[in-house]
């Protein structure tokens, strides 16, 4: 959630934004819509088959395993829709019985510019 600099309202925005943090105002979308959300105080009022769904409500150590994603600069997200876009020409050439041209060469292009670790 963000409050836009132009709100006309921003302190009922920031009302509203403190009432979706407390965890049973929290749990209440996450019953409703069955998605999970980072407010660690509204586990305890997830409908009970939430609470026992593991992507709903993953254990401690499988969220200590998670990798968190930094924001990609724009140059990067480029480059990576660029070579996304060159994956699936590969893909569907390599479907389609066509001539695959060299696909670790655009990887190794990847891993020089940091986008994949090569």
């Amino acid at each position: 959630m963000a409050i836009l600099k132009s709100a006309r309202r921003p302190d009922l925005a920031l009302q509203f934004m403190n009432f979706m943090l407390e965890g049973r105002n929290a749990a209440q979308l996450t019953n409703l819509n069955g998605a999970t959300n980072p407010v660690s105080t509204a586990t305890a009022f997830f409908r009970p088959d939430l609470k026992a769904n593991p992507v709903i409500n993953p254990a401690p150590a499988t969220v200590r395993q998670w990798t968190v994603l930094r924001e990609l600069e724009p140059k990067e997200r480029r480059y990576l829709t660029r070579l996304w876009t060159r994956v699936k020409w590969l893909v569907k050439q390599q479907n389609e019985g066509g001539c695959m041209q060299h696909p670790p060469s655009f990887l190794t292009a990847a891993a020089r510019a940091g986008v994949v670790d090569g």
